[in-house]
């Protein structure tokens, strides 16, 4: 999400544009729910109304059956082509990694870059070390972690033998496809939610923190690629997730300029 909001920044993308814009010449695209209308800042605050592919257990089975088998659009997108609505962009909140991987493909149409490669970059310009891609089963410094089942997936046990990764986490792209130290992660929150990523004129005007409702949690919101919470310590800013074996949240208290990472 941060990449599409610095593109739209500097004009390079519209948050209010239909992502057939950039997207609707792919032969795989048509069939998506709510192709034709949705827009990219309904796919960053899952109100798009597309399903979520990872949901669909045909989609971990085959993760699971093929683990170096290396996943592109048509992939993803296979697992939600044809397949009902959830409702019309714009009315309800339902969170998907495909909506973030649908914005991915718009922004590297856009931009004419990778993903993984404008990643990086920034990360370098900020001096955040402690993150990389996680797009191959061999990821650099990775611990194991330890799976137990849970639907759709079925792994368990460690989720690495002799330094690979049982699942790919390629699979993930945009919807958390990359590794981090905790320090990492923290000072990443810090930079993002301390006004160093996205320029703050263009976030107020852009809506960022506004936020949708959103069925995470009492009184959540979610803003465009960011959880919104209520606290002790007043609102939060941040993002969890999970992959099999592992688990981090990640969260800013603007209030007392502080930022942790738990993994």
């Amino acid at each position: 999400p941060a990449l599409v909001l610095r593109a739209a920044d500097r004009g390079v993308l519209d948050l209010g544009q239909r992502a057939a814009w950039w997207l609707g010449t792919e032969p795989w695209y048509r069939a998506v729910p709510n192709a034709g209308r949705v827009t990219l800042r309904q796919l960053l605050n899952h109100t798009a109304g597309i399903p979520e592919h990872v949901r669909d257990p045909a989609f971990a089975a085959a993760a699971e059956a093929d683990p170096d088998r290396v996943w592109g659009a048509q992939d993803w997108l296979a697992f939600v082509q044809g397949v009902d609505r959830i409702a019309p962009p714009g009315e309800q909140f339902s969170y998907a990694d495909t909506n973030f991987i649908l914005a991915a493909l718009a922004y590297e149409h856009a931009t004419g870059s990778t993903l993984y490669g404008d990643a990086k970059r920034l990360l370098a310009q900020l001096g955040i070390g402690g993150v990389v891609p996680s797009d191959r089963r061999r990821v650099p410094g990775l611990i194991s972690g330890h799976a137990r089942p849970i639907p759709p997936f079925t792994q368990q046990g460690p989720t690495l033998v002799d330094g690979l990764c049982r699942l790919n986490p390629q699979l993930e792209y945009a919807g958390g496809g990359f590794a981090s130290t905790p320090l990492g992660l923290a000072k990443w929150a810090s930079a993002l939610y301390g006004g160093r990523v996205v320029g703050e004129s263009f976030a107020r005007s852009a809506g960022w923190l506004d936020g949708v409702p959103a069925n995470t949690g009492p009184g959540d919101r979610y803003g465009l690629g960011v959880q919104i919470r209520e606290s002790a310590l007043g609102v939060t800013l941040g993002h969890g997730g999970w992959f099999p074996g592992y688990l981090s949240e990640m969260v800013t208290f603007p209030k007392h300029g502080l930022s942790v990472a738990v993994q």
